[in-house]
């Protein structure tokens, strides 16, 4: 027989089930960053992100520019979300624009949230 505290404990593990992400999850303190942490797809596009900047940064004439839109993402367009469809959206967007290529925006500072 279970006894309360076991209970308690099986509960306390269920609800903080976190799944790699390309952070430290310990440390996730946001919204989205929690969002990111218990979504196992949110978690594995975030994983995604991570490599697909690494390689873009490789290739990019110029990786200083790069890391600045990408940091400009992440404050304009994925840390407004509220939702996981909007972070969806968000990642698989950024995604698309990492993988052709096409990461340098019409000018990182006027980046606006599509997707919310």
């Amino acid at each position: 027989m279970i006894n309360r505290f076991q209970a308690i404990a099986v509960l306390f593990l269920i609800t903080t089930v976190t799944y790699s992400a390309g952070f430290d999850c310990r440390k996730a303190s946001t919204l989205v960053e929690q969002l990111i942490c218990r979504d196992k797809r949110l978690s594995a596009l975030d994983d995604q992100m991570a490599a697909a900047f690494k390689s873009s940064k490789t290739v990019s004439d110029d990786p200083e520019r790069l890391r600045f839109e990408q940091r400009q993402w992440i404050e304009n367009i994925r840390d407004t979300c509220t939702n996981l469809d909007c972070l969806y959206n968000a990642y698989d967007s950024r995604l698309a624009e990492l993988s052709t290529g096409g990461f340098r925006n019409e000018g990182a500072g006027k980046l606006i949230n599509r997707h919310t």
